[in-house]
Order: C-alpha cells, then structure tokens, then sequence
C-alpha cells in the first residue's frame, strides 16, 4: 500500500475509473455473491450518482479486509474455495453487482478478492502438507510391522501400488483419494530408495529437518522416515 508524504497510510482513495465500469459492465455480471448465487437479482445503477466526481472511499484497512473476508468465506465457501487471482477490474464483475462494486469502492473489493485468494493457497497448501505427514506416518508405521521391509524391498509394480498391500491393509487405505494415492506410492518409493541404502535419502540433519524446511520443500510425506 502507497503511504503519504507524512508516512501514514491514507483512509481515502479517490476512484479514478470511469462511470463506464458501474453503468455499462463490458461483460456479463454474475455478482455471486452480491446475487447470493443467482438467488437475487444482481443490481444496477441506471444513473451517474451526484457524488460520483472525483469521488472519495473509505480504504478498508487489514482488519476491514479480514472482517470481509470471513463473512464471505462463512457465507460463500463453496462459490469461492476455488476463485482465481483477479487480472483486471473486470473480474470483479464475476463476484459483486455494480451497486456494491461503487458503493464498497472498486479498490476495496479488488483487494478483497485478492485477499481471499491469499487465504485459499494457504488452506490448499497446509491441507496438502498436513495430508502428506499422515500419509507418511501412515508408511512408517507400515513400515515397522512384520516382513513388510523385506516386502517393500521386493515390490517393483509401482504402476499399481495398491498391489503391495494385503486385505487388512487395503480397508486401512480404502478411502484415500487420488491425490493421497499419489503420496502414498512416492513415499514409499522414497523408503524403498532409503531400504537400498540409495545416498542422500535419509532423513536431513538439522535446520533441514525442521517442519519449515520441509514445508519449503514440499517435502512432508518423507519427513519423519527413517
């Protein structure tokens, strides 16, 4: 955010796009969240307001934009959970009828988006990192019972890893998805590289083997093994 000359952050922004954006959207105005998903009408404005000159907004501060953000969030989960960065005003369109787009002030809404977006990585990128330590646990555990090392040792299809498992063990796994699957069969292909004594594939000495490093990584499933 831009400061002013004294250092502060300024309150009030003026908003220098054209009425055009209010009054005549250059695209469709889905506004699902204005609209509550198409369960209301989306707004219009059909005149240039008296105050539209040189106009004035509050700049919604952290706290404003955080505020927003989890009523939204609440309310909006599943239209937003997956909502793409914005790369012009124009997608605001998408989200807010231009009733709200003027009167909230087009900024404020673009960096609301922006925020919500922010917080959508962080939740998909902590949700896949801590999906990829109980996986690896999981394997470690597995790993730790009777002849399954010598098991692993052996195991070659790993085109079909669900092969290496018996019945007790597959009804332990039976509601992994996709992606899960995918971090199973690497983690175990990681500990079958570390069985064979493979070089620089055991565990990391420290700062590598703090839960950062291994969040910078990417690195959760293996993080633990031994």
């Amino acid at each position: 955010m831009v400061k002013t000359s004294d250092g502060s952050i300024p309150r009030y922004y003026v908003d220098s796009l054209s009425m055009d954006f209010y009054l005549r959207p250059a695209r469709e105005v889905r506004a699902v969240f204005s609209t509550n998903n198409g369960a209301l009408p989306a707004r219009t404005l059909s005149h240039t307001p008296d105050t539209a000159t040189d106009r004035q907004v509050y700049l919604w501060c952290a706290e404003d934009i955080q505020n927003h953000a989890n009523s939204v969030r609440k309310k909006h989960w599943n239209l937003m959970k997956s909502m793409p960065q914005p790369t012009c005003w124009e997608d605001l369109y998408d989200y807010f009828d231009c009733v709200d787009l003027f009167h909230h002030g087009a900024l404020n809404l673009w960096n609301l988006v922006c925020h919500l977006v922010h917080e959508n990585k962080m939740i998909r990128d902590n949700l896949i990192h801590g999906i990829s330590f109980e996986v690896g646990m999981w394997c470690d555990e597995w790993l730790a019972r009777n002849q399954n090392k010598t098991r692993l040792r052996d195991f070659s299809d790993w085109g079909n890893v669900l092969g290496l498992f018996n019945g007790s063990e597959l009804e332990e796994i039976r509601q992994l998805d996709p992606f899960s699957l995918e971090i199973l069969r690497t983690a175990l292909a990681h500990r079958q590289h570390q069985l064979a004594g493979q070089l620089g594939l055991h565990p990391p000495v420290y700062p590598g083997n703090t839960a950062a490093a291994q969040l910078h990584q990417s690195n959760m499933q293996n993080w633990l093994g031994k």
